[in-house]
């Protein structure tokens, strides 16, 4: 029994290195004659690979979140791991973008289409998302639906599309490529995020609260999925409910600028000028510290109409 549980750890390990081989492109062939050190240099290797995209996880959160400085820093962190790594160079570009950071933002994506010659689905998305930053929406869509092709459960790439189309104007296909994503991974909460957006858009006010209830199901920390349901609840009468998706959503994000602004609204509707007031202050300073100029007028502009 010994022996032939030996003989199965050993048949394992040749399975697990032999995998771990073809995922870094490097030869198979021999394995067995590897120095520890080649096994150690492979795992080492393996291991950048995971922490970069980890890096890039948090990233992505961050920047979901508003917080772009953060993103930004953890983008880098994971280029540095991985400097292939094309879709991190996509995802910095869009934070540069958002704090009006034009000339890295374009740096960034010319680098992702320039690492281009990667022939996977992985490398497609990236310079699907890269070429978007760039205005080329069409190419975009090539690119992600030659990532479908090679890959046909990529989630992200349905996701990706699907963002593309709506943003075209054509909501159908849209809705359609995220539904294909549910379909894949039911519990894909930003996809359900992004359907109740263009449910909304519809004018579905339903279908995009039952959208947004799914990804706060799915994600209980989803700030924007609490404040896009506060706005359906606003529009519907229901003021109370909407403080407390608002609410919430602060909870979730104390940085959250729109989350106070709109709570802050709902107060102003409800002649609660004290609450009202503060939320308009809170609101003003947080849109100061992101340099949102334009935002941060606005905001004053409601506060002293409301103070005289």
């Amino acid at each position: 029994m010994a022996l032939l549980l030996t003989l199965l750890y050993f048949v394992s390990t040749i399975w697990i290195f032999s995998y771990i081989l073809s995922f870094l492109g490097l030869p198979k062939n021999h394995i067995e004659r590897w120095t520890a050190q080649q096994i150690l240099d492979a795992l080492k290797s393996l291991d950048k690979i995971f922490s970069a995209e980890d890096l890039f996880n948090q990233a992505y959160e961050q920047q979901s979140h508003g917080d772009y400085e953060i993103a930004i820093s953890k983008y880098t962190e994971a280029i540095q791991l991985k400097p292939d790594y094309i879709i991190a160079y996509a995802g910095r570009a869009r934070a540069f973008k958002l704090i009006n950071d034009e000339t890295n933002a374009k740096k960034d994506l010319e680098k992702a289409i320039a690492l281009f010659p990667i022939s996977t689905a992985e490398a497609y998305h990236g310079r699907a998302i890269a070429k978007s930053g760039l205005d080329d929406k069409q190419g975009a869509i090539d690119d992600l639906t030659k990532a479908i092709e090679i890959n046909p459960n990529y989630v992200a790439a349905y996701r990706a599309r699907g963002i593309i189309m709506n943003e075209l104007g054509d909501t159908d296909k849209a809705i359609s490529d995220y539904n294909e994503a549910i379909r894949i991974n039911p519990n894909y909460a930003d996809v359900y995020y992004e359907l109740g957006k263009i449910k909304l858009k519809k004018e579905d006010e339903i279908g995009a609260t039952a959208a947004y209830i799914n990804a706060m199901r799915l994600k209980p920390n989803y700030a924007k999925a609490y404040v896009e349901r506060g706005n359906i609840r606003l529009k519907s009468g229901a003021s109370q409910s909407a403080i407390s998706d608002y609410s919430k959503a602060i909870d979730i994000r104390p940085s959250y600028t729109v989350a106070y602004l709109n709570r802050g609204i709902v107060y102003q509707h409800l002649k609660q000028k004290k609450e009202a007031l503060t939320d308009f202050r809170e609101a003003a300073r947080l849109y100061q510290l992101q340099g949102k100029i334009d935002d941060y007028n606005d905001v004053l502009s409601r506060i002293k109409k409301l103070e005289g």
